[in-house]
């Protein structure tokens, strides 16, 4: 299939997304699309840093990419530069790009949330303006409305879309994310690590979040902080940030800042974080879909997380990990987590489920066997309205 690719940002910048993007268009090539790309779908210069500079002077977020000049803008520059492909279908990770779009081919949106579903959720998504939540939930219902279809990588996405704007259910599906990580340990491999991690004397729960309020990193810290009281010699180890932590703090983690997976050095190692750490550990208070969770369970390592917006598409209860209730206190943590630190059996199990599991769902190409028959399914249904 010939398919047009639509991003406000570069296709292939794995710094985007978390490589989200790039891992996307990826999965279609390897399928054996051929793709044409317009990149960096933004709008107007002018007209954003105008929106920038207004929401400074009102003291509200006003959000230029939901405004109606950027949009149009946005979408005559698309509108120019699709004429110079050809193309059976068009795919967009990034609702604003199908804004304004009249065209006879199908589109498909592969997204992991709504505006609505973010506004008074993300905290990027709070103290926003009149006019930028008006805008925002205006032009998401027009992209929703657009579309052939709309893939969410979460069932919590796709009920915001019918809740938020009225959306037929039959026009929305839920295929999660891929693993943005390249690794392929079998079985054997992964349950001659999982022994190694029960016998380590000293267990690490692995942190890996730019975001440490968000990703619930106080939270963590203190679940470790109170297993390290109950006599459980534990460390949350903290990759992805560099938080600001007390002495005493200090002494419940092992902090490696960012690790950029663009370095070799760094890249190496954060695998060697995956591979050696005991359990994935990020209970997020606010989360849409968190790529970690699923490399995570590439290395068999299993997450212990909050159910907090998609996470339970990431993090399949009982298979990958475990979830609690996105409000749950540090001391539930530290109950839950107690019980795999003293059950080898129960621990030793789940990992070998996590790798099954991320055999199953979590590689993009178990992915894009799914979104396929989406964008077969798009095309047969815009064939019978032509």
């Amino acid at each position: 299939m010939k398919i047009l690719f639509l991003n406000d940002k570069g296709h292939d910048d794995v710094k985007n997304w978390s490589g989200t993007t790039a891992h996307m268009a990826r999965m279609l090539e390897e399928r054996g699309h051929q793709l044409s790309y317009i990149d960096h779908l933004t709008g107007n210069f002018f007209l954003r840093c105008f929106y920038r500079g207004l929401g400074i002077l009102i003291g509200k977020q006003v959000k230029a990419n939901r405004e109606p000049n950027v949009l149009k803008s946005m979408a005559r520059r698309r509108d120019r530069e699709k004429k110079k492909f050809d193309y059976d279908l068009i795919f967009t990770p990034n609702s604003m790009c199908l804004c304004y779009l009249e065209d006879e081919k199908p589109s498909v949106l592969y997204t992991d949330a709504t505006y609505g579903g973010m506004e008074g959720f993300y905290p990027s998504f709070t103290n926003v303006s009149a006019r930028t939540s008006k805008n925002g939930n205006f032009h998401e219902k027009m992209a929703l409305t657009t579309c052939t279809r709309a893939i969410y990588s979460s069932r919590w996405a796709r009920q915001t879309a019918i809740d938020c704007y009225g959306i037929d259910g039959d026009k929305l599906d839920v295929v999660n994310f891929g693993a943005n990580v390249a690794v392929s340990y079998d079985e054997d491999q992964i349950m001659k690590l999982a022994k190694k991690r029960w016998e380590e004397k000293e267990k690490h729960l692995l942190f890996v979040g730019v975001e440490w309020e968000r990703k619930g990193g106080p939270k963590a810290l203190e679940a470790v902080r109170i297993l390290a009281g109950r006599g459980y010699p534990v460390k949350l180890a903290v990759a992805g940030c560099q938080p600001g932590l007390s002495e005493e703090e200090k002494k419940a983690a092992r902090l490696y800042g960012y690790l950029s997976k663009k370095d070799a050095g760094q890249a190496e190692r954060l695998r060697r974080l995956y591979e050696e750490s005991f359990l994935f550990f990020m209970p997020s208070l606010y989360e849409c879909t968190a790529i970690v969770y699923a490399e995570a369970a590439a290395f068999g390592l299993p997450s212990v997380a909050s159910d907090a917006g998609g996470v339970s598409n990431m993090v399949i209860e009982g298979e990958s990990g475990l979830l609690l209730a996105a409000d749950a206190p540090p001391g539930q943590y530290a109950d839950l987590l107690e019980r795999l630190l003293t059950d080898r059996e129960a621990y030793l199990s789940l990992c070998r489920k996590t790798i099954a599991c991320s055999r199953r769902l979590f590689t993009w190409e178990s992915v894009g066997e799914r979104v396929d028959r989406v964008l077969e399914a798009a095309v047969r249904e815009k064939q019978k309205t032509l």
